[in-house]
């Protein structure tokens, strides 16, 4: 058993205080209270009440503890989706694109603004990058290669679908939106890791993946980018760049498969 300290899962002092009051103060009693004693307190919905309780069983067994479901439609195949942005501008213009196949084939798209064509870079480790001129080009390259294989697009996490909501085309923005999925929301709303977060990187480490390197830091893609775009001859830093993007697909691929996997064992 891990810690039985109700912070990992409660964080809010004023729901700590109102817990307090109601003499929860461990992991144990905060899991065996009940849907509806928890949403009678401020704060607590129907959707969160759920997720709270079983948070604090996944703590106290050190296990994933499944709460919800996930939808049939999980199991398609498709491919995973990772943007990489500028954090200096707003609204925050994407610079990197990643579409990963179920096959592993990965699809990588760069933004150079100074071309005036797409075009293709062969890099020394083998790979070939797409170079498009405006990111407009990117996401409609991300549109044709989802519609042309028939992908469902994966991704994690709002701020994806933020980034095409801002940046790409009203008709890219509409026919991109049929195919794309958070995985991050079914996972929340279906299951609870002992994991300080669920965010892409404790998730996904907890579930096996160990392809990081410095996940630790911050925009550290689009440091090698900005490097890269200064120095075109240092393609070791757009190789940089590049493997930010692979580890996170491969990341959200490790957790679909896991997914898919309890999916299929369970019906």
């Amino acid at each position: 058993m891990l810690s039985n300290d109700i912070r990992n899962v409660i964080t809010r002092k004023t729901l700590l205080t109102e817990l307090a009051r109601r003499d929860v103060r461990t992991l144990g009693q905060l899991a065996a209270m009940t849907v509806d004693e928890l949403q009678s307190m401020p704060g607590i919905g129907a959707k969160t009440a759920p997720r709270i309780r079983a948070s604090a069983q996944a703590y106290l067994t050190d296990a994933p503890v499944w709460f919800g479901t996930v939808p049939q439609s999980i199991r398609k195949l498709g491919a995973i989706l990772d943007v990489r942005i500028d954090p200096d501008t707003l609204p925050q213009i994407p610079w990197g694109f990643c579409l990963s196949s179920s096959a592993h084939e990965k699809h990588y798209l760069i933004d150079v603004p100074e071309m005036t064509l797409s075009t293709h870079l062969h890099l020394p480790d083998g790979r070939m990058v797409g170079l498009v001129p405006h990111f407009h080009n990117a996401w409609m390259d991300v549109r044709d290669l989802a519609f042309g294989n028939g992908w469902t697009v994966y991704y994690w996490g709002k701020a994806i679908l933020k980034h095409l909501n801002e940046t790409a085309t009203p008709k890219v923005r509409k026919d991109l939106k049929l195919r794309m999925v958070d995985l991050h929301k079914i996972f929340v709303d279906a299951v609870a890791l002992p994991t300080k977060s669920t965010g892409l990187v404790d998730t996904a480490k907890y579930l096996g993946y160990t392809g990081w390197t410095n996940e630790d830091k911050p925009y550290i893609a689009h440091i090698a980018y900005l490097h890269w775009r200064r120095n075109p001859d240092r393609l070791d830093s757009l190789q940089d760049a590049l493997d930010t993007m692979a580890h996170n697909t491969n990341a959200v691929s490790r957790i679909w498969w896991w997914m898919s996997s309890w999916y299929r064992a369970s019906n």
